[in-house]
């Protein structure tokens, strides 16, 4: 089966899906606003988003445009896609794809809808093609797109060295509309070593997740201060360049391996200690490595490729140990650091 996939037409198929459910989104939002932020409300296929949290009419509407697009102009591959909302089979916690001698494509088109509701940019479109029966695990991701509306859609393939960053424009020709694809090559992480002089994001938009680097249950179930905190208040004495973002996830981590092509400051580093589930994470991490980045999980082991891969054979399990606690950095030093601050 791998060989007789075409990746460059994937490509296309997987760049050109992204663009179009970006342009329906923002259509949809700007001619039917309040029902696309309201709940969904049709009886859904046996498939129950984690924690209960409810689908938006944006976004069923949107993963089905991308799941219809996928399913038509990749039919001779007849894959398998998967997606938050409704996909050819629920992504519940206990699916497991190990050696399924199909093409998977895990799509999460609006990642991040808080953002989208809230009228903040930091949401993506995000998209992995796998294949699990092949023998090797690093061989298994074949490609991975990250999309952020209005700025390109990021991607690593298994047969490139780069990972590119795509931009897309519509032409007209013979009364025809058209969609032109450009391509660069990302710059890259950052040379930055010191959390002195870095720029951070993590998850803490929610709680549990502020609390995660905040503060932390003692053996007598006690609050104390978590490590992290400790050891910023000691940094901070020595003035640092250092900045925190709240905002993580595949966005961020594009904003890690990337300048704009216009020199900006990038991110130097993502963390998450409390774990996202694969589907969640392991386009963006994938991408990020293929660009150069340094990946380990919270205990200082590196996120390879073959595990990457091993965790999307589960990809919505909710197991503490399935789960993705990720430090991603622009150096190994960095990352090494970080992983410091976060213990006693």
């Amino acid at each position: 089966m791998d060989g007789e996939i075409d990746l460059e037409s994937v490509t296309r198929v997987a760049i050109e899906t992204i663009v179009e459910a970006h342009e329906f989104t923002f259509t949809t939002l700007r001619t039917s606003p309040t029902w696309a932020f309201a709940k969904f409300d049709i009886p859904r296929q046996t498939q129950t988003r984690r924690r209960g949290k409810p689908a938006l009419n944006i976004d069923i509407a949107v993963e089905n445009v991308a799941r219809t697009q996928l399913k038509t102009r990749l039919a001779s591959l007849n894959p398998l896609v998967l997606g938050e909302e409704y996909g050819d089979e629920p992504l519940t916690p206990t699916l497991d794809l190990t050696g399924r001698d199909r093409l998977i494509i895990l799509v999460d088109m609006v990642d991040g809808t808080d953002l989208l509701e809230r009228n903040l940019w930091n949401w993506c479109s995000a998209m992995i093609f796998y294949y699990p029966k092949m023998r090797k695990a690093e061989d298994r991701i074949l490609a991975s797109f990250i999309g952020l509306p209005g700025e390109g859609v990021y991607f690593a393939r298994r047969d490139r060295a780069k990972v590119l960053k795509a931009t897309v424009r519509r032409s007209i020709e013979n009364g025809e509309s058209l969609l032109r694809i450009d391509t660069m090559v990302v710059a890259g992480p950052s040379s930055v070593e010191t959390l002195a002089q870095a720029s951070v994001s993590f998850y803490g938009q929610k709680i549990p997740n502020l609390f995660s680097v905040a503060l932390k249950e003692d053996i007598n179930a006690s609050l104390v201060p978590h490590a992290f905190a400790k050891n910023m208040l000691d940094l901070q004495k020595t003035k640092p360049a250092t900045r925190i973002y709240n905002l993580a996830g595949n966005p961020m981590m594009m904003r890690l391996i990337d300048d704009g092509g216009l020199g900006h400051t990038r991110i130097d580093a993502v963390f998450d200690l409390n774990g996202q589930l694969p589907h969640d994470a392991v386009p963006g991490l994938y991408i990020a490595h293929r660009a150069g980045a340094i990946l380990r999980d919270v205990t200082g082991s590196v996120l390879t490729p073959e595990l990457l891969a091993k965790k999307l054979m589960r990809p919505a399990s909710e197991e503490a140990s399935e789960k993705v606690r990720y430090v991603v950095s622009s150096s190994k030093r960095l990352c090494d650091e970080l992983l410091d601050y976060f213990n006693d």
